[in-house]
């Protein structure tokens, strides 16, 4: 498909909705802040070096350059911001995850950027560059895998999540069992059109799927609690139940089998028992095929399936992360907004 148009540049350079590329000019001046000050102090050490070599003066300039260095480092790396940036209001951070970049790839950057002040040439023909680059990423960017942005709150440091454990053989019973039923729905795959047409009203029964007496007893009897349980308190849903996809409208779409969303979204040889959400989409930012939303045992999985313009999602917290095409990415908790081309859906579950 064609490239998004140029309004909705944030967008259709995959990130998520609320985060900004920052603009050149301002970059600019930032840049400026963070080396044009350093230069001068060391004009002024080199000139009162003199030919008598080093003296106090020229020292304390060579250390007020040392300190302005690993502050601005201390400051990318940890706060994603050195003092330029943070007086224009911009950010350098992670790609893939809105976070700081960290100490290694803070030093990367910089001693790129460095070596690219050596030639004014170089850092023309890399503007130039960045001025058709989708992201606005130079090269010292592409190299750390970071992107200028807005100033916006940055997210906590993730936390490594641990999965349900999920006993195998059970596992693949479960999924042998859901494949070899039969399909209770009308031929055809089912359509959600239209992310921006008015909320329509849904028969409940479309929206929420029985669970057979004998699934809930499995489930209660899986259920392992310390104490007396609460007779008042619903017993938690399994990992593979409760889940749904919350349209721009409002409307509500169980995630019960794959889920496709795209303009016109086409499932793959094999792929029989799909929903389909088709998204009306004029300026051409989201892809036929975008993304699938799939669910198993161990919960909800996101994918992008190899769209032009990406897909992001972005945690309660504000973190988000572009999605690797073709890479499924785990769900563990609802709340996550589903970012792609100009449009978003939100994950969410239901209590029972």
């Amino acid at each position: 498909m064609a490239p998004a148009e140029t309004e909705y540049g944030d967008r259709s350079a995959g990130l998520p909705d609320g985060v900004h590329l920052a603009r050149l000019g301002r970059r600019l001046a930032a840049f400026a802040i963070d080396v044009i000050l350093p230069y001068l102090v060391l004009v002024i050490g080199l000139i009162l070096l003199g030919t008598d070599g080093p003296n106090v003066p020229s020292m304390i300039c060579g250390v007020l350059v040392a300190g302005w260095a690993a502050l601005s480092w201390w400051l990318y790396a940890t706060r994603a911001a050195g003092v330029g940036m943070r007086l224009l209001g911009l950010q350098v951070v992670g790609l893939h995850d809105g976070r700081p970049i960290g100490w290694g790839r803070a030093l990367l950057r910089g001693v790129i950027l460095l070596l690219l002040c050596a030639s004014t040439i170089v850092l023309i023909i890399m503007a130039a560059l960045m001025l058709t680059q989708r992201r606005r990423q130079g090269w010292h960017d592409l190299a750390a895998d970071s992107v200028v942005i807005e100033a916006r709150p940055l997210a906590p440091p993730r936390t490594k999540i641990t999965e349900p454990a999920v006993a195998p053989a059970a596992v693949d019973h479960e999924f042998v069992s859901l494949i070899e039923e039969p399909d209770d729905h009308e031929p055809g795959d089912q359509h959600v059109d239209d992310l921006q047409q008015p909320a329509r009203p849904v028969e409940r029964t479309d929206l929420i799927e029985e669970v057979e007496p004998e699934q809930e007893t499995r489930v209660a009897a899986a259920v392992q609690s310390s104490g007396e349980a609460d007779p008042d308190e619903p017993a938690p849903l399994p990992p593979n139940q409760g889940w749904l996809v919350v349209l721009e409208d409002g409307r509500q779409v169980p995630i019960n089998r794959l889920v496709l969303v795209g303009r016109n979204p086409q499932p793959r040889a094999g792929e029989d028992d799909v929903q389909l959400i088709k998204v009306v989409d004029e300026a051409r930012t989201v892809s036929k095929t975008h993304l699938a939303i799939n669910v198993d045992a161990r919960g909800v999985s996101i994918t992008d399936r190899g769209s032009t313009n990406g897909t992001a999602i972005t945690d309660a917290d504000g973190g988000y992360e572009l999605l690797v095409p073709e890479v499924p990415r785990r769900i563990h908790t609802p709340g996550y907004l589903i970012s792609f081309g100009k449009h978003k859906i939100r994950i969410a579950r239901s209590a029972r």
